[in-house]
C-alpha cells in the first residue's frame, strides 16, 4: 500500500517494515550492549535481551558476524562486524539500502540470499558473537 508524504510516494510492504524493525532492534542492542559492558567486572561482558535472557562471556566480543540490517545498526555505534549475511548488493551492483553505512568491501559476505548462510566459512572465521533477529512465527510476506 502506498504511503504519500508530500509530493512523493513511498511503497511500504511488510518486508520493509520487518527490516526497519530489525534495524531498530539493532540500535537497541548496541545501546544495551554498551550499558551492559559498563556494569560487568573488568574484562567480562554480558548482554540481556528483550526476553531477559542473559549472555555472558569472559571478554568483550571482538569478532562479530551479523545479519546485514543488524550489522548496519551496530556499524552506526562504531561496532564493526567482520562478516555479514543477507543481500548486500542490488542487481546493478549498488549497495542494498539496508546495508546502511557498512563498508561492504571491508566485510566478508557469508550469504547473499534469504536463508543462505555458508556455515563452513562462518566456523572458519571463529566469531565471538553472531547477531541475528528472531521470528516467532513465519512472516506473512
Amino acid at each position: 500500500m502506498p504511503l504519500s508524504i508530500g509530493d512523493s510516494s513511498i511503497v511500504v510492504d511488510r518486508r520493509l517494515l520487518a527490516v526497519a524493525s530489525g534495524a531498530l532492534v539493532a540500535l537497541a542492542v548496541g545501546r544495551s550492549a554498551a550499558l551492559a559492558q559498563t556494569a560487568t567486572p573488568a574484562g567480562s561482558w554480558s548482554f540481556t535481551d528483550d526476553l531477559d535472557v542473559v549472555i555472558e562471556r569472559p571478554t568483550r566480543p571482538e569478532r562479530i558476524v551479523a545479519y546485514l540490517p543488524l550489522a548496519a545498526g551496530l556499524w552506526n555505534f562504531g561496532i564493526r562486524p567482520i562478516a555479514v549475511y543477507g543481500t548486500t548488493r542490488r542487481p546493478g551492483g549498488s549497495p542494498e539500502g539496508m546495508a546502511g553505512a557498512v563498508d561492504l568491501d571491508a566485510v566478508v559476505s557469508l550469504g547473499e540470499a534469504y536463508g543462505e548462510l555458508d556455515l563452513e566459512r562462518l566456523v572458519a572465521l571463529q566469531p565471538d558473537l553472531v547477531v541475528n533477529d528472531r521470528w516467532f512465527s513465519e512472516p506473512d510476506v
